[in-house]
């Protein structure tokens, strides 16, 4: 079973474009692998009210069994609501999302979960952000060879660009264990490069990761227009993203 975990603001429209793209490319809404969704709605954006947000997480996950969390803290924090969610799953898998991508490519989580039930120390196979080919593809700078079934993260690449907080399919226990060691006041990706040996690194040390092959780019970053649009900014080093704020607040 899956775990979709997903951190949100109100902004319910991008939220129901991100959802439907899942759902008609992923079947998120209708596949039994699902078991239930886990989603930190955080005080910012442009909706009057959470309600809004939780109509559009309910109209994709919506099965008389699920037992969908929700939660609406009163100060945001994105490291607090990433900390949140992973720390409530339960099941095997996790399906980790935010509310600013789009699938654009039809994906299959059975065959996913096959791979990794296959490599039981395969933490992660992320849905690709940039185009491949027969034999690899680029993974900011670096590359990531095929290794017959996935874009493998070559070794020394696990502390800088093993993780990344974009669509992907996660190992449970890589899940949980991690959500132990996540400080909730630095931006959690951040977390995953780091130098030293913070436990937090030594626990990534223990797996491998991967991107899914698919016939083409698969995921599409829908959230910094939507910023653009309606005066929205990250506050401080993009980089190091914990929140966001108004860009007249600052005068801009």
């Amino acid at each position: 079973m899956i775990d979709v975990t997903i951190t949100t603001t109100q902004r319910h429209d991008l939220l129901a474009k991100s959802l439907n793209s899942f759902a008609i490319n992923a079947e998120i809404d209708i596949s039994n692998l699902i078991n239930k969704a886990i989603v930190n709605i955080d005080p910012v954006g442009v909706d009057s009210s959470y309600k809004e947000t939780i109509d559009t997480v309910s109209l994709y996950f919506h099965r008389s069994d699920y037992m969908n969390f929700f939660n609406m803290p009163e100060k945001l924090s994105f490291p607090k609501a990433f900390k949140w969610c992973w720390s409530h799953t339960v099941s095997d898998y996790v399906l980790n999302l935010e509310d600013d991508w789009e699938l654009l490519t039809e994906i299959d989580l059975q065959k996913m979960i096959d791979i990794m039930e296959a490599e039981p120390d395969l933490a992660s196979l992320r849905l690709p952000f940039k185009p491949q080919d027969r034999y690899s593809m680029k993974n900011w700078k670096y590359f990531f060879p095929l290794n017959g079934e996935y874009y493998e993260c070559p070794e020394h690449l696990k502390r800088e660009v093993g993780f990344c907080g974009h669509p992907s399919l996660l190992r449970g226990e890589f899940v949980r264990n991690s959500a132990k060691l996540l400080s909730d006041d630095s931006n959690p990706e951040k977390q995953f490069h780091q130098h030293g040996d913070p436990p937090i690194m030594l626990e990534l040390d223990k797996w491998r990761f991967g991107v899914y092959k698919t016939t083409d780019q698969a995921i599409k970053d829908i959230g910094r227009q939507w910023m653009v649009d309606n005066g929205f900014q990250k506050k401080g080093s993009k980089a190091f993203f914990k929140e966001w704020e108004k860009v007249n607040e600052q005068g801009n």
